[in-house]
């Protein structure tokens, strides 16, 4: 199957970049504004700060909109340029926030690493990512902003143009490297594609060729950036970690074609999420 990707100059906006901020009130909520802030930088965005509150979880009213308010006044003069709202919402969480994904560009949400914490440590992130109308940036709860490059996880034979659009523009913004990364492993007995002959090449032979195809379309699409590209043989959550460990940014696209697809990308991003290297955009 051929690779494609658009090439076509994507403009910036007429209108300012809007984002929510998903918090649950504790440390993966304080990342998650953490990386807004960084992403947001100098540019005039439309901030939003929404908090989610289930039924069980209404005796930390009053203490939950005290943290609200603070965080936008540090947001208002951190971001002079930046129209800033927030809210404080009753309802179920995943409900709330999957409503605002449709009505911003991006959503950020932070996401505990361990079994304790708030909301968001019951598989929120993972929840939302696999639903959301628009892209979900996850971010580990202990998130330091660090130099690293944007990788973008890609399978052999293709980059969907939101997901390569995405992970260039994060790149051409932060002045980081692009990283294609690509973990292949051996298929299963009757797995082999019947189109394939061993006697002409080996795996290793043509997953290669086929992510080097990947990288000058990539280049092509933005002929400035600096790009390189992974290759790793093993389990593809395994490999994608590793390959994104000095990261500061792992962006995985999320299927709409086959149950297959889409149970396969469960697996990766729950493994992915489960203990994220860096934050992780989920691009659909």
């Amino acid at each position: 199957m051929s690779a494609r990707i658009s090439t076509m100059f994507v403009p910036e906006p007429a209108t300012p970049e809007r984002i929510v901020i998903a918090t649950d009130g504790g440390a993966a909520g304080h990342a998650a504004l953490r990386w807004a802030i960084v992403h947001a930088g100098d540019r005039a965005v439309q901030l939003e700060l929404v908090c989610a509150e289930a039924d069980g979880d209404l005796p930390q009213h009053e203490v939950r909109e005290h943290a609200l308010h603070a965080a936008e006044r540090v947001l208002r003069v951190i971001l002079p340029l930046a129209k800033v709202t927030v809210a404080l919402q009753a309802g179920d969480p995943l409900e709330l926030f999957a409503r605002a994904s449709q009505l911003n560009e991006l959503l950020v949400i932070g996401t505990h690493h361990g079994e304790h914490g708030h909301s968001h440590a019951r598989g929120l992130p993972q929840r939302l990512a696999a639903i959301s109308a628009c892209p979900v940036v996850v971010v580990p709860s202990d998130w330091i902003c660090r130099r690293g490059p944007v990788v973008i996880g890609v399978t052999a034979d293709d980059i969907p143009p939101a997901v390569l659009g995405f992970g260039e523009h994060e790149a051409d913004e932060s002045g980081e490297p692009l990283r294609l990364a690509h973990a292949w492993d051996m298929p299963g007995v009757g797995a082999e594609d019947p189109r394939w002959d061993p006697g002409i090449e080996s795996i290793p032979e043509r997953q290669s060729r086929a992510l080097g195809r990947l990288e000058v379309l990539a280049r092509a699409a933005d002929p400035e950036l600096r790009i390189d590209s992974r290759l790793q043989q093993g389990a593809i959550v395994t490999s994608l970690l590793a390959m994104a460990a000095d990261a500061s940014l792992l962006v995985l696209g999320r299927p709409r074609r086959s149950a297959v697809s889409r149970a396969l990308f469960g697996s990766v991003s729950s493994g992915v999420l489960a203990k994220p290297p860096c934050p992780v955009a989920v691009i659909p």
